[in-house]
Order: C-alpha cells, then sequence, then structure tokens
C-alpha cells in the first residue's frame, strides 16, 4: 500500500477531532484518507494508516476508525476499528481488525509469535516435532502428530 503525508488541512481537521502526535511528519495515511473516521487519537513514532468506509460496518455493527486510543509504530489496515485503547505500540494491523478496551497491546523488536517454530509433542523416541503457523488448531496438531 502507498502511503503519503498528511496535508495541514488533515491535521487541523485531526486537531479538531482531539487528536495529536509527537510529529506528524511521522504519520502517513493511505491516499483516500476519511478523517472523519478518527477521534481522540495520539500518535507517536511512526504511524501507517489504512482507509476507513464509515458507510460500512464490520463486526458486531461497529463502525471502522480510530477512537480514544494510543497508537505508537504501527501500521493499520483498511477498515479497522480500534477504540478505547490504552497503547497500540510495534503491530501491523489486518484489514478488518476490531480492537477496543484493552489498557495495553504491545510488541518490542521483531516477532513471528512462534510461527515456524517446533514443539516436540508426544516425542518418546524424537521425529514427532510439531511445527507452529497462525492457523493451527489443536485438531490439526493432533492429525499431524499422530
Amino acid at each position: 500500500m502507498e502511503y503519503r503525508n498528511l496535508t495541514a488541512a488533515e491535521i487541523d481537521t485531526l486537531k479538531s477531532h482531539g487528536c495529536s502526535s509527537d510529529d506528524w511528519g511521522s504519520v502517513t495515511v493511505n491516499k483516500e484518507l476519511n478523517s472523519d473516521a478518527i477521534y481522540e487519537v495520539h500518535f507517536t513514532g511512526e504511524v501507517h494508516i489504512g482507509n476507513f468506509n464509515i458507510a460500512g460496518q464490520i463486526h458486531s455493527l461497529k463502525t471502522p476508525g480510530l477512537y480514544h486510543s494510543t497508537i505508537s509504530n504501527c501500521t493499520i489496515g483498511d477498515d479497522v476499528r480500534i477504540a478505547d485503547v490504552g497503547l497500540l505500540h510495534g503491530y501491523a494491523i489486518g484489514i478488518g481488525t476490531v480492537i477496543e478496551r484493552t489498557s495495553e497491546i504491545s510488541v518490542e523488536g521483531e516477532s513471528g509469535f512462534g510461527n515456524g517454530q517446533t514443539l516436540d509433542v508426544l516425542n518418546e523416541g524424537g521425529g514427532r516435532e510439531l511445527m507452529i503457523y497462525d492457523e493451527l488448531t489443536s485438531q490439526i496438531a493432533y492429525l499431524i502428530i499422530l
């Protein structure tokens, strides 16, 4: 996705919505930013923001956008809803994700959250390693091991 810097008018609009930033030059946005979907958000570090289709709805009839949160060093995908989050730091948030009412979600450094790592499960003599991946369920793990 291509990002661009905020215009002076967009910065003024975000400020009028109660938003703030340590450095507005570090906040980049999708070419078609809908600033009507961003209220009372503090941006710190490098933040990349996708587009919000506020006419659409996601998960339980919620409107996409950024509301009442602090966002630090994140990439926010299209049609995401982040609301009432004390700190969201270091994440790439996928399209259509909803994150609400949490004090902190933070990660430091590079992480794949275990993807590609192997575990020795039911391993009495070797050869039954289980590779972890993001779509792994307990049922699939059982079938792989046996």
